[in-house]
């Protein structure tokens, strides 16, 4: 997913950070977890048919997160309806 140009809106808040979800050439939503300094940690490595959906797969990440080994996760969230 590529950094959208000023159609990111902001999703969650995460302390000193920020979530930002991105809209691509096709219509398709992915996130992106920006540090304070701009520079962003880490971005979805799928891409969501709606804006709620890709917030609900970052949300579901970060709940997830304390159960997760290494340091670079590429989990999928289970399906929903």
């Amino acid at each position: 997913m590529e950094q959208s140009g000023g159609t990111a809106r902001p999703a969650v808040a995460v302390t000193g950070m920020r979530c930002l979800i991105d809209l691509d050439g096709a219509g398709r939503f992915g996130w992106r977890l920006v540090a304070s300094n701009g520079r962003a940690v880490a971005v979805s490595v799928a891409s969501y048919a709606s804006h709620a959906r890709c917030r609900a797969a970052f949300l579901w990440l970060c709940g997830e997160h304390a159960d997760m080994a290494g340091g670079i996760q590429g989990r999928r969230p289970p399906a929903s309806g």
